[in-house]
């Protein structure tokens, strides 16, 4: 013969649920502290590539101007005419120029691929290395549809994405 299980009291009954409440409620901010940490180190690493890519123009930016100062304003074994001086600032202006252009470009190209690539919710705090997968591969595929697209000038949004 079955033997029945006594009733739990009222008390037991609510110490077990509010153990239930208090384990769900540390495991949810177990979970968001992974996830804002996971947040926290991408963007870290975002702004330690932005630095690096800020320190390598900056050096470009030297390197391109460091020939031209010394040939400009370094003592030389013959004066230049003010013929010369005139071309070789005309041609400072023009590099200078050129890369304030470069910059631009580089800049409106940012802001458009900004506006064509919006990261599902899914990718933004994905849960699992298989969802990161999806995402990357996903971004992948659109930042090659948005390079093709920007090369042939018919800049738009994604199709099918």
């Amino acid at each position: 013969m079955a033997r029945r299980r006594k009733p739990l009291s009222p008390q037991t009954w609510l110490f077990g649920l509010v153990s239930t409440l208090a384990i769900i409620y540390i495991s949810y901010q177990a979970r968001v502290a992974v996830i804002q940490n996971f947040g926290e180190q991408q963007i870290a690493r975002t702004q330690e590539a932005m630095q690096r890519i800020q320190q390598q123009q900056l050096e470009r930016q030297r390197q391109a101007q460091q020939p031209v100062l010394h040939q400009a304003y370094a003592p030389q074994q013959r004066s230049m005419s003010a013929q010369e001086i005139q071309l070789e600032r005309e041609r400072v202006a023009q590099q200078k120029e050129a890369m304030r252009q470069r910059a631009e470009q580089e800049r409106q190209k940012n802001e458009a691929w900004e506006r064509f690539y919006a990261p599902t919710q899914a990718c933004e705090a994905p849960e699992s290395q298989a969802r990161v997968d999806i995402c990357t591969a996903r971004e992948t595929r659109l930042r090659k549809e948005f390079e093709q697209r920007w090369a042939a000038g018919k800049f738009s949004q994604p199709s099918g994405a």
